[in-house]
């Protein structure tokens, strides 16, 4: 990665963590690089800067004990990176981050993007922009954690740099912080005005595309400074209809469509023991061992199970006809099931706009005290395609000519008796999107005074809100309830009206629902609604820090003792305001099996102090050393050190070590939450089936803090007699107790299965507190949602290596610098809460608690410029891992290939890049430059994954070959 330098005049500007921002001093010129300018050099040299991971001035050549990354503006330019998404893809260090948020995994958080070091968890890794924190998004993932969304941080325009410190920091910038800190810093140096446009597009299956228009304006004065930037993105939809990763009727098969599918309830044989009939569904032996047959003729006895597929199924292009399939907990041969495939209404690119600002400035009110104030928002929206309408996952009743429920009969029965349904009410049609609406608003100001040349105090205040509205198109229970039974309309009175007459109408769930001419459009507003959930998410922050050194009376032999002493204030609030719908159960999707979603509000301080000393031992040797206490209301306190020691035997040669405990506290969501729901993918060991289901969550406040301890131990090797070469190898291990997270459904549903093998019956299966099934009285057990709750793991261990090496050589044609940089991770222990020990190294962990984890990941570059000229090629390697969640028989992606099964494979990629400095080319007294480039230019499709969608979101990007065209004018 580049070395980036700053100007002295904004040497203090970045200044990182709690606030520590100073401006600039009387008369300096804020001179910048601006983007793609090649090997013109425009910066001047400082002596000293504060870096990430210190608070201690130090000189900006001078190598630290913790690792860090630094990403400058010209690196963020070569990889053709349009926003933090991109960046952060290609990052080998990250891993389980959500930036290509889909429907089956991230049900909120559709336009939002994140960072996930060492695949510890989105929350786990602080973001910081100019060194102070940002609000947490009001969107969860679907695992309940909150994180900072970076496609609401600031225009990429005015990034100047990504500085990641890849050890624990919680010592310095408190709880979140324990994976490590990605702190991105402003170009408050520019000046002049900066335009850049960009278009990309998809070049071979579909047609999703951005434009995307970004300024930049910077002024410099006297006593300060002043910049301001704005972007807007527009992004076109990437629908699974125009590219399908999943085959038809693979895994995107739901069991409940339109047609639908129907059990005549006089016929369900409530006589024979469920217990017999469970248990040998879910392929557990009896204790008695009852064979398949004894049970069959059992029910042959009681009177047979048929289930009738609507006549009308196979009608349409998306449901399939009934065939002999196991399912909804009954034997294959005896129930046939109207299929339903709902992949195509979806997308893999949601189509959004983004609207976001960024304002800086500072003034020196005298010689020694200095202003700063910065104002950030962004207006992110975001839709995604469903299905016309969602399954309704409880069983509804519907009237016949003849049957024990005392409904009226329906005029559209075709089979004259009661019967139990099973249908989505509109399969067919135009996907209806849910809509994901982002607005972020974040102020900070504050003060840097110099006391004397060697110690300064730095105060500032942090204030920022989140706003976060979720709306998706869902059925009303009670109103679909009353028109089953012909007692459905606003002015229906469902004590004395008449079924289907008057006011009083019937809703036809019969043969695809829209073609009925029932279903009018009064009928289905009536029954169909949009379920509405609006988060809100607030902080506000409060440091103040003095640093400085203790002066050559007490200097050590390399110099004298660095120390900052700083103290922390820390709001923080979170709420949630639901629909009446939503707060009463009458979603029979959205809320599961008819589950109310209750608003709540929380809010708690924290408040820290901390101490840091530097001790440069000799001139070859430097000890750092931290401590910080906490006090979190409603969690408790913690008190964490840091040490680091840094060893220079030879100018060619830095070796590094750190050692430093960590914690994070749950979030407010977390601990106080009355419920949410999250959709997912489950298998039910009890019905056979695989399905799109809910799982319920509710806050635990008795979560413990998340603590961890890491270290690291590292080499960076540049020998002088070779310039231009650059070595580096770090060796990192991270070690959580009490992680923080979401009990995994399936994991509940594994061990359930597992129990009830022991105890020879399907009790653990019909767990009501665990397991929904609505229908069980009818004697159907379909299961329509799993209850979680947040609970502390007991333990998650990782460690792995981090390399990077990087040659930067001249020739008679031109400039060369290959480069490698990995991460090779060695160990990924889960100890699940519901599952115990795991090796997750190498695995999706659908399963359990862990994040997806390839063991190696690198990436290959060569750059080459000469003159005007400039020309990138990267090249990107995400390994295999195993499937937890594979099916036991593969099925053919679209493309014919069958995935050895069990088994993601690993992929290879490669980018373009050309760049034209079209100003030196023409001898232009203005900076204009061209770039042309391609993502994944051979088009490589990621890897088949048999799950919903038919690809690992958190790991690979579902877009195939993407071609931009960029140009930037700097006047």
């Amino acid at each position: 990665m580049a070395k980036n330098r700053f100007v002295a005049s904004t040497a203090l500007t970045g200044l990182l963590g709690l606030g520590l921002i100073a401006i600039a001093p009387v008369g300096a010129a804020h001179a910048q690089q601006t983007p793609d300018q090649g090997d013109r050099d425009t910066t001047l040299e400082v002596e000293e800067i504060v870096v990430t991971g210190s608070y201690i001035q130090r000189r900006s050549d001078v190598s630290q004990a913790s690792p860090i990354t630094s990403i400058g503006i010209a690196d963020l330019n070569n990889i053709g990176a349009a926003d933090i998404a991109d960046l952060t893809q290609t990052l080998t260090i990250n891993t389980g981050s959500q930036n290509n948020p889909d429907a089956f995994t991230q049900n909120f958080s559709t336009g939002t993007s994140n960072i996930n070091l060492r695949g510890l968890g989105v929350s786990s890794t602080l973001v910081l922009l100019n060194g102070r924190r940002q609000v947490v998004s009001g969107a969860a993932t679907d695992n309940g954690v909150n994180f900072v969304d970076t496609a609401s941080l600031v225009p990429l325009i005015a990034i100047e740099r990504l500085e990641i410190l890849k050890d624990g920091a919680a010592t310095l910038y408190g709880a979140d912080a324990v994976a490590g800190v990605a702190n991105f810093l402003t170009r408050d140096g520019f000046e002049g005005l900066e335009v850049r446009g960009e278009f990309q597009t998809i070049a071979d299956t579909g047609s999703s595309s951005d434009a995307r228009i970004e300024v930049l304006g910077g002024v410099q004065m006297d006593r300060g400074y002043a910049i301001a930037a704005v972007s807007y993105l527009d992004r076109t939809p990437l629908t699974m209809q125009e590219k399908r990763l999943s085959p038809l009727f693979g895994p995107d098969l739901s069991s409940i469509g339109d047609p639908g599918t129907y059990l005549p309830l006089g016929q369900i044989p409530l006589d024979v023991s469920l217990a017999d009939v469970y248990t040998q569904f879910a392929g557990i032996p009896t204790a008695e061992g009852t064979p398949l047959e004894a049970i069959r003729a059992g029910l042959s006895a009681a009177g047979e199970l048929p289930a009738f597929a609507d006549p009308a199924c196979g009608s349409t292009p998306n449901s399939q006809a009934p065939g002999a399939v196991p399912a909804l907990g009954l034997p294959a041969g005896v129930v046939g099931i109207c299929q339903f495939d709902f992949g195509e209404f979806y997308n893999l690119v949601p189509e959004e706009s983004r609207l976001q600002g960024f304002a800086k400035a500072g003034y020196d009110i005298t010689d020694n005290l200095s202003f700063f104030a910065e104002f950030g928002f962004a207006r992110n929206r975001a839709e995604r395609g469903n299905t016309p309408t969602f399954p309704i996952l409880t069983a509804q009743l519907i009237g016949g000519e003849t049957g024990p429920t005392g409904l009226p009969a329906h005029p559209s029965n075709p089979f004259g008796v009661d019967l139990i349904s099973l249908f989505r009410p509109i399969g067919t049609g135009e996907a209806v999107n849910s809509t994901h609406d982002s607005d972020t608003y974040r102020f900070s100001g504050g003060f840097d005074w110099r006391i004397n040349d060697t110690w300064r105090l730095n105060t500032s205040v942090t204030a920022a809100t989140n706003e976060f509205r979720v709306s998706v198109q869902d059925t009303l229970r009670n109103e679909m309830a009353f028109a089953l039974a012909g007692l459905g309309g606003e002015n229906c009175d469902p004590l004395t009206g008449t079924p289907g007459e008057g006011p009083c109408f019937f809703f036809d769930p019969f043969g695809p629902g829209q073609a009925s001419p029932l279903n009018t459009e009064e009928v289905l507003d009536y029954v169909i609604d949009r379920n509405r959930l609006d988060f809100d998410s607030d902080l506000l922050v409060v440091d103040a820090v003095i640093a400085g050194d203790l002066g050559d009376r007490l200097a050590l032999p390399g110099g004298p003792i660095g120390v900052a002493v700083g103290g922390q204030y820390r709001g923080e609030r979170y709420g949630l305001d639901a629909d009446t719908n939503s707060n009463n159960g009458n979603f029979l999707f959205a809320s599961g099996a008819g589950t109310a979603v209750p608003d709540f509000r929380g809010e708690r301080d924290t408040y820290a102090v901390f101490g840091e000393v530097r001790l440069p031992a000799t001139d070859w040797m430097e000890v750092n050393a931290s401590v910080r206490y906490e006090d979190i209301q409603g969690v408790g306190d913690s008190v964490d050190p840091k040490v680091g020691v840094l060893i220079m035997p030879h100018d060619d040669l830095s070796l590094r070590g750190t050692f430093s405990t960590s914690f994070r506290a749950p979030s407010i969501f977390q601990q106080e939450t009355g419920g949410f729901v999250a959709l997912a993918q489950l298998r039910d060991p009890l019905v056979g089936n695989t399905a799109f289901l809910a799982e319920f969550t509710t806050g635990n406040p008795d979560l413990n803090p998340e603590d961890s301890r890491q270290f690291n131990v590292g080499a960076t090797y540049q020998p002088g007699a070779v310039p231009g070469l650059s070595l580096s190898l770090d060796y990192w291990n991270f070690d959580f107790d009490d992680k923080i997270t979401k009990e995994n459904a399936q994991a509940l549903l594994d061990e359930a299965e597992r129990q009830a093998a022991q105890v020879g019956n399907p009790t653990p299966l019909l767990n009501p507190d665990r397991f929904v099934r609505p229908a069980l009285q009818f004697g159907l057990p379909l299961l329509s949602q799993v209850n979680t709750q947040f609970v502390n793991a007991p333990s998650i261990e990782t460690a792995g290596l981090d390399f990077s090496a990087s040659y930067q050589f001249d020739t008679a044609i031109g400039t060369f610098r290959p480069s490698f940089e990995g991460t090779l991770i060695t160990k990924y222990d889960i100890t699940d809460p519901t599952l115990g020990v795991i090796d997750g190294k190498g695995n999706r962990n659908f399963t359990n608690v862990g994040n997806p984890t390839p063991p190696l990941r690198f990436n290959l570059g060569l750059n080459w410029t000469q003159g005007a000229h400039a020309f990138n090629v990267y090249g990107r390697y995400i390994d295999g891992f195993d499937d937890d969640q594979a099916s036991p028989t593969a099925e053919p992606g679209p493309d014919g290939r069958v995935p050895e099964n069990g088994v993601v494979s690993d992929i290879f990629t490669v980018d373009l890049q050309y760049t034209l400095q079209v100003n030196q080319l023409f001898d232009l007294d203005e900076s204009l430059v061209f770039s042309a480039g391609a993502i994944n230019v051979a088009g490589t499709e990621p890897p088949f994954v048999n799950t919903n969608g038919g690809y690992e979101s958190r790991v690979h990007d579902p877009r195939g070959r993407v071609v931009y065209v960029r140009l930037t004018a700097s006047f």
